[in-house]
Protein backbone atom coordinates (compact mmCIF):
# COMPACT_ATOMS: atom_id res chain seq x y z
CA UNK A 1 0.00 0.00 0.00
CA UNK A 2 3.02 2.41 0.91
CA UNK A 3 3.75 2.25 -2.94
CA UNK A 4 -0.13 3.31 -3.83
CA UNK A 5 0.09 5.98 -1.71
CA UNK A 6 3.40 6.86 -2.97
CA UNK A 7 2.48 6.82 -6.44
CA UNK A 8 -0.84 8.74 -5.96
CA UNK A 9 1.78 11.91 -4.16
CA UNK A 10 3.58 12.00 -7.30
CA UNK A 11 0.18 12.32 -9.23
CA UNK A 12 -0.65 14.93 -7.14
CA UNK A 13 2.66 16.61 -7.77
CA UNK A 14 2.36 16.21 -11.49
CA UNK A 15 -1.34 17.63 -11.29
CA UNK A 16 0.31 20.35 -9.66
CA UNK A 17 3.29 20.98 -12.54
CA UNK A 18 0.80 21.12 -15.05
CA UNK A 19 -0.52 23.87 -13.43
CA UNK A 20 -3.91 22.16 -10.98
CA UNK A 21 -4.52 22.96 -7.67
CA UNK A 22 -4.90 19.35 -6.55
CA UNK A 23 -5.21 18.51 -2.68
CA UNK A 24 -2.70 16.23 -1.06
CA UNK A 25 -3.53 12.28 -0.77
CA UNK A 26 -4.67 11.09 3.03
CA UNK A 27 -2.90 8.77 4.19
CA UNK A 28 -4.78 5.78 2.20
CA UNK A 29 -3.85 7.58 -1.29
CA UNK A 30 -7.54 9.32 -1.67
CA UNK A 31 -7.77 12.68 -3.62
CA UNK A 32 -10.20 14.72 -2.70
CA UNK A 33 -11.59 17.06 -5.57
CA UNK A 34 -14.41 17.99 -4.31
CA UNK A 35 -18.37 16.50 -5.13
CA UNK A 36 -21.64 17.93 -6.71
CA UNK A 37 -20.90 20.77 -8.90
CA UNK A 38 -16.96 21.24 -7.97
CA UNK A 39 -16.46 18.44 -9.56
CA UNK A 40 -18.70 18.39 -12.75
CA UNK A 41 -17.01 22.00 -13.70
CA UNK A 42 -13.31 20.28 -12.60
CA UNK A 43 -14.07 17.79 -14.91
CA UNK A 44 -14.82 20.29 -17.91
CA UNK A 45 -11.56 22.30 -16.78
CA UNK A 46 -9.54 21.65 -20.06
CA UNK A 47 -6.18 22.42 -18.07
CA UNK A 48 -7.51 19.72 -15.63
CA UNK A 49 -8.54 17.07 -18.20
CA UNK A 50 -5.00 17.87 -20.11
CA UNK A 51 -2.91 17.21 -16.90
CA UNK A 52 -4.67 14.03 -15.19
CA UNK A 53 -4.02 13.09 -19.06
CA UNK A 54 -0.58 13.25 -19.04
CA UNK A 55 0.01 12.90 -15.17
CA UNK A 56 -2.60 9.41 -15.19
CA UNK A 57 -0.79 7.06 -17.25
CA UNK A 58 1.26 5.42 -14.62
CA UNK A 59 -1.36 5.60 -12.07
CA UNK A 60 -1.85 2.53 -10.24
CA UNK A 61 -5.42 0.64 -9.70
CA UNK A 62 -6.71 1.08 -6.16
CA UNK A 63 -5.71 -2.28 -4.39
CA UNK A 64 -8.22 -4.19 -3.02
CA UNK A 65 -8.08 -3.46 0.42
CA UNK A 66 -8.85 0.09 0.09
CA UNK A 67 -11.53 -0.21 -2.49
CA UNK A 68 -13.29 -2.21 0.14
CA UNK A 69 -12.22 -0.15 2.76
CA UNK A 70 -13.92 2.69 1.05
CA UNK A 71 -17.08 1.10 0.46
CA UNK A 72 -20.14 0.95 2.45
CA UNK A 73 -20.93 -2.06 4.24
CA UNK A 74 -24.06 -3.94 2.04
CA UNK A 75 -27.28 -5.07 3.60
CA UNK A 76 -28.34 -8.80 3.46
CA UNK A 77 -30.36 -8.02 0.31
CA UNK A 78 -27.38 -6.66 -1.18
CA UNK A 79 -25.31 -9.31 -0.51
CA UNK A 80 -27.76 -11.78 -2.65
CA UNK A 81 -27.89 -9.45 -5.39
CA UNK A 82 -24.21 -9.77 -5.52
CA UNK A 83 -24.37 -13.70 -4.91
CA UNK A 84 -27.36 -13.73 -7.87
CA UNK A 85 -24.94 -11.79 -10.33
CA UNK A 86 -21.93 -14.20 -9.67
CA UNK A 87 -24.36 -16.91 -10.45
CA UNK A 88 -25.40 -15.55 -13.97
CA UNK A 89 -21.75 -14.08 -14.63
CA UNK A 90 -20.52 -18.02 -14.44
CA UNK A 91 -23.88 -19.70 -16.13
CA UNK A 92 -23.27 -17.13 -18.99
CA UNK A 93 -19.67 -17.52 -20.08
CA UNK A 94 -17.73 -16.03 -17.47
CA UNK A 95 -16.51 -19.76 -16.21
CA UNK A 96 -14.16 -17.82 -13.67
CA UNK A 97 -16.03 -15.42 -12.45
CA UNK A 98 -15.60 -15.25 -8.13
CA UNK A 99 -18.22 -15.69 -5.50
CA UNK A 100 -18.40 -12.14 -3.43
CA UNK A 101 -17.09 -12.82 0.01
CA UNK A 102 -18.90 -12.49 2.90
CA UNK A 103 -19.71 -8.95 2.86
CA UNK A 104 -20.64 -8.87 -0.64
CA UNK A 105 -17.45 -8.06 -2.19
CA UNK A 106 -16.08 -9.07 -5.01
CA UNK A 107 -13.10 -11.88 -4.43
CA UNK A 108 -10.20 -11.93 -6.51
CA UNK A 109 -9.35 -11.59 -10.74
CA UNK A 110 -11.44 -12.99 -13.21
CA UNK A 111 -10.35 -12.53 -17.41
CA UNK A 112 -13.20 -9.83 -18.13
CA UNK A 113 -11.69 -9.85 -21.72
CA UNK A 114 -13.07 -13.16 -22.97
CA UNK A 115 -15.98 -12.89 -25.53
CA UNK A 116 -18.07 -15.15 -22.96
CA UNK A 117 -17.54 -12.87 -20.03
CA UNK A 118 -18.37 -9.75 -22.10
CA UNK A 119 -21.46 -11.71 -23.23
CA UNK A 120 -22.23 -12.59 -19.57
CA UNK A 121 -21.71 -8.84 -18.12
CA UNK A 122 -24.51 -7.86 -21.30
CA UNK A 123 -26.94 -10.44 -19.99
CA UNK A 124 -26.60 -10.25 -16.09
CA UNK A 125 -25.83 -6.36 -16.03
CA UNK A 126 -29.16 -5.78 -15.23
CA UNK A 127 -29.04 -8.07 -11.70
CA UNK A 128 -26.84 -5.11 -10.30
CA UNK A 129 -28.38 -2.05 -11.69
CA UNK A 130 -26.14 -1.98 -15.47
CA UNK A 131 -28.04 -1.89 -18.34
CA UNK A 132 -27.41 -4.03 -21.22
CA UNK A 133 -27.37 -1.61 -23.79
CA UNK A 134 -25.81 1.29 -22.45
CA UNK A 135 -27.29 4.73 -23.88
CA UNK A 136 -24.35 6.66 -25.84
CA UNK A 137 -21.96 8.64 -23.63
CA UNK A 138 -21.99 12.60 -24.09
CA UNK A 139 -18.93 14.18 -25.04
Amino acid sequence: MAAYVQARREYVKCLRENGVDAPDPDAKGNIDFGSGDILRTLKKDPKFLAATEKCGKDLPAVPESIEKDNQPPLSAEQIEVEREYAECMRKNGAADFPDPGPDGLGQGEWDQTSAGAQRATRICGPIIGVPATPSPGKG
